[in-house]
């Protein structure tokens, strides 16, 4: 029985952090300049715990209200303001993490991302701290291995 510990950090050695009240340019910052496998960034608090995930497709949103492309989507004019403005934080766009433990079996892991549309889940210990992440990947190399 193969556990999340086993494969986790085969591919991405090193995921991408942020703290929720950075701004938006240290997380495109890191994005750009990170590992290009990482599909999203890390959203911890002071104590570092995992508050949340901004992913690539949470930029491209951000990215696209700035340049005045919102698409079929419709934002408040409270969201708008908040994408437009120059003091956009980390906090103000993340979503709800998804995660996993150490001990936890790699098709749970695999069931999450499906569950979850996800290509990454953060992997925390025992007190909710981002100790690496599980790429989409790591998981299908595991998977399709023979037996």
């Amino acid at each position: 029985m193969t556990k999340v510990a086993d494969v986790f950090l085969k591919i991405t050695t090193k995921p991408l952090i942020v703290n929720q009240n950075d701004k938006i340019d240290s997380v495109h910052e890191k994005l750009v300049h990170g590992n290009p496998i990482s599909r999203c960034v890390y959203v911890v608090d002071k104590q570092l715990k995992l508050v949340g995930k901004i992913t690539l497709q949470d930029m491209l949103k951000a990215t696209a209200v700035k340049k005045g492309i919102t698409g079929n989507k419709h934002f408040s004019v409270r969201q708008l303001f908040e994408y437009i403005s120059k003091d956009l934080k980390a906090r103000d766009i993340m979503t709800a993490p998804v995660s996993i433990e150490l001990n936890e079996k790699i098709e749970e892991a695999l069931q999450k991302m499906i569950n979850h549309n996800v290509e990454e889940i953060a992997v925390v210990d025992d007190y909710g701290e981002i100790i690496g992440d599980l790429n989409a990947y790591e998981l299908i190399n595991e998977c399709m291995e023979p037996a």
